[in-house]
Protein backbone atom coordinates (compact mmCIF):
# COMPACT_ATOMS: atom_id res chain seq x y z
CA UNK A 1 0.00 0.00 0.00
CA UNK A 2 2.71 2.24 0.94
CA UNK A 3 4.79 1.77 -2.36
CA UNK A 4 1.43 2.51 -4.37
CA UNK A 5 1.23 5.97 -2.59
CA UNK A 6 4.79 6.86 -3.31
CA UNK A 7 4.44 5.79 -6.78
CA UNK A 8 1.89 7.97 -7.63
CA UNK A 9 3.25 10.90 -6.04
CA UNK A 10 6.36 9.85 -8.01
CA UNK A 11 4.36 9.91 -11.21
CA UNK A 12 2.67 13.25 -9.90
CA UNK A 13 5.80 14.54 -9.18
CA UNK A 14 7.32 13.89 -12.74
CA UNK A 15 4.10 14.85 -14.77
CA UNK A 16 3.88 18.43 -13.00
CA UNK A 17 8.20 18.46 -13.32
CA UNK A 18 7.22 17.91 -17.48
CA UNK A 19 4.52 20.28 -17.91
CA UNK A 20 7.08 23.29 -16.26
CA UNK A 21 9.60 22.68 -17.96
CA UNK A 22 7.62 22.84 -21.54
CA UNK A 23 6.26 25.71 -20.23
CA UNK A 24 9.86 27.71 -19.49
CA UNK A 25 11.24 26.27 -23.00
CA UNK A 26 8.18 28.29 -24.15
CA UNK A 27 8.56 31.60 -22.58
CA UNK A 28 12.37 31.20 -23.38
CA UNK A 29 11.67 31.00 -26.64
CA UNK A 30 9.32 33.57 -26.82
CA UNK A 31 12.37 35.48 -25.35
CA UNK A 32 14.68 34.24 -27.82
CA UNK A 33 11.74 36.07 -30.62
CA UNK A 34 12.31 39.25 -28.88
CA UNK A 35 16.01 39.31 -28.63
CA UNK A 36 15.89 38.83 -24.58
CA UNK A 37 16.89 36.45 -22.42
CA UNK A 38 16.22 34.61 -18.71
CA UNK A 39 17.83 36.40 -15.73
CA UNK A 40 20.65 34.55 -14.51
CA UNK A 41 20.79 33.50 -11.09
CA UNK A 42 22.20 36.28 -9.17
CA UNK A 43 22.64 38.58 -12.56
CA UNK A 44 19.74 41.17 -11.22
CA UNK A 45 19.66 40.62 -7.57
CA UNK A 46 16.93 43.66 -6.57
CA UNK A 47 14.70 42.97 -9.76
CA UNK A 48 14.37 38.90 -8.38
CA UNK A 49 13.72 40.20 -5.22
CA UNK A 50 11.33 42.31 -6.08
CA UNK A 51 9.54 39.85 -8.67
CA UNK A 52 9.45 36.98 -5.77
CA UNK A 53 8.30 39.48 -3.38
CA UNK A 54 5.35 41.56 -4.72
CA UNK A 55 4.39 37.72 -6.04
CA UNK A 56 3.95 36.85 -3.11
CA UNK A 57 1.85 39.38 -1.56
CA UNK A 58 -0.61 38.68 -4.68
CA UNK A 59 -0.37 35.20 -4.22
CA UNK A 60 0.88 33.25 -7.25
CA UNK A 61 4.24 31.99 -8.19
CA UNK A 62 6.72 34.00 -9.78
CA UNK A 63 6.81 34.23 -13.44
CA UNK A 64 10.09 33.48 -15.69
CA UNK A 65 11.94 37.00 -15.64
CA UNK A 66 14.08 38.50 -18.79
CA UNK A 67 16.05 41.33 -19.82
CA UNK A 68 16.48 42.73 -22.99
CA UNK A 69 19.85 44.59 -23.53
CA UNK A 70 18.30 48.38 -24.76
CA UNK A 71 19.00 51.85 -23.43
CA UNK A 72 15.75 52.88 -23.87
CA UNK A 73 13.27 52.23 -20.56
CA UNK A 74 10.05 49.90 -20.84
CA UNK A 75 8.84 46.13 -19.56
CA UNK A 76 7.05 44.09 -21.33
CA UNK A 77 4.80 40.57 -20.53
CA UNK A 78 4.42 37.51 -22.85
CA UNK A 79 1.12 35.66 -22.68
CA UNK A 80 1.18 31.87 -22.82
CA UNK A 81 0.62 28.75 -21.00
CA UNK A 82 3.72 30.21 -18.65
CA UNK A 83 3.34 34.04 -18.71
CA UNK A 84 6.69 35.55 -17.86
CA UNK A 85 7.47 39.31 -17.81
CA UNK A 86 10.84 41.22 -18.81
CA UNK A 87 12.53 44.64 -18.54
CA UNK A 88 14.90 46.43 -20.55
CA UNK A 89 18.59 47.18 -18.67
CA UNK A 90 18.13 51.14 -19.70
CA UNK A 91 14.39 50.63 -16.92
CA UNK A 92 16.57 48.08 -14.36
CA UNK A 93 19.82 50.27 -14.43
CA UNK A 94 17.72 53.93 -14.95
CA UNK A 95 14.63 53.74 -12.23
CA UNK A 96 14.61 54.39 -8.63
CA UNK A 97 13.80 51.29 -6.69
CA UNK A 98 9.90 52.67 -6.11
CA UNK A 99 9.94 52.76 -9.92
CA UNK A 100 10.93 49.78 -10.63
CA UNK A 101 8.95 48.79 -8.00
CA UNK A 102 5.70 50.41 -9.57
CA UNK A 103 6.73 48.62 -13.05
CA UNK A 104 7.14 45.24 -11.83
CA UNK A 105 4.01 45.06 -9.49
CA UNK A 106 2.28 46.59 -12.91
CA UNK A 107 3.77 43.61 -14.85
CA UNK A 108 2.62 40.84 -12.24
CA UNK A 109 -0.86 42.37 -11.84
CA UNK A 110 -1.35 41.70 -15.81
CA UNK A 111 -0.27 38.30 -15.60
CA UNK A 112 -1.91 36.48 -12.57
CA UNK A 113 -4.84 35.83 -14.21
CA UNK A 114 -2.71 33.39 -16.44
CA UNK A 115 -5.04 34.14 -19.40
CA UNK A 116 -4.82 36.23 -22.55
CA UNK A 117 -2.82 39.30 -21.83
CA UNK A 118 -4.44 42.84 -22.03
CA UNK A 119 -3.24 46.18 -22.88
CA UNK A 120 -1.46 48.05 -20.85
CA UNK A 121 -4.66 50.36 -18.99
CA UNK A 122 -6.17 52.12 -16.27
CA UNK A 123 -7.27 49.30 -14.40
CA UNK A 124 -3.66 47.34 -14.06
CA UNK A 125 -2.43 50.44 -12.88
CA UNK A 126 -5.20 51.10 -10.09
CA UNK A 127 -4.33 47.39 -9.22
CA UNK A 128 -0.56 47.45 -9.09
CA UNK A 129 -0.63 50.91 -7.17
CA UNK A 130 -3.10 49.23 -4.46
CA UNK A 131 -0.02 46.85 -4.25
CA UNK A 132 2.54 49.30 -3.90
CA UNK A 133 0.58 51.81 -2.40
CA UNK A 134 2.87 54.98 -3.94
CA UNK A 135 0.86 56.28 -6.91
CA UNK A 136 3.74 58.60 -7.32
CA UNK A 137 6.64 56.01 -8.38
CA UNK A 138 4.09 54.81 -11.64
CA UNK A 139 3.38 58.07 -12.64
CA UNK A 140 7.43 58.95 -12.60
CA UNK A 141 7.94 55.26 -13.86
CA UNK A 142 5.04 56.18 -16.64
CA UNK A 143 6.62 59.17 -17.83
CA UNK A 144 10.29 58.04 -17.79
CA UNK A 145 9.27 55.29 -20.30
CA UNK A 146 10.08 54.88 -23.60
CA UNK A 147 7.17 53.69 -26.18
CA UNK A 148 7.73 50.60 -27.93
CA UNK A 149 5.35 49.00 -30.66
CA UNK A 150 3.10 46.28 -29.73
CA UNK A 151 3.26 43.04 -31.28
CA UNK A 152 1.98 40.08 -31.48
CA UNK A 153 2.17 37.83 -27.82
CA UNK A 154 4.22 40.93 -26.14
CA UNK A 155 2.61 43.76 -24.34
CA UNK A 156 4.76 46.89 -23.21
CA UNK A 157 4.20 48.61 -20.16
CA UNK A 158 4.39 51.66 -22.50
CA UNK A 159 2.96 50.69 -25.78
CA UNK A 160 3.53 53.13 -28.81
CA UNK A 161 -0.32 54.43 -29.19
CA UNK A 162 -1.31 53.85 -26.28
CA UNK A 163 -5.16 54.09 -25.19
CA UNK A 164 -5.42 56.03 -22.82
CA UNK A 165 -2.14 57.70 -23.19
CA UNK A 166 0.83 57.49 -21.15
CA UNK A 167 0.53 60.61 -19.92
CA UNK A 168 -3.07 60.22 -19.23
CA UNK A 169 -2.14 56.87 -17.24
CA UNK A 170 0.23 58.87 -15.39
CA UNK A 171 -2.64 62.02 -14.87
CA UNK A 172 -5.01 59.45 -13.42
CA UNK A 173 -2.57 57.35 -11.09
CA UNK A 174 -1.87 60.81 -9.53
CA UNK A 175 -5.38 61.06 -9.05
CA UNK A 176 -6.18 58.08 -6.62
Amino acid sequence: MIWAVVAGAVVLAAIVWAVVARNRVGAKRSFAALGAREIAPGEQPRLSNMVEGLASDLGVAPPLVGVLDDDEANAFVIGGRSPSIGFTTGLVAGYTRTELEAVVAHCLVRVQGRGAIRPAGLAEDIASVTLTRYPPALASALRKASPRPERAGVRWFVPEGGDPSTEQRAVEVLDL
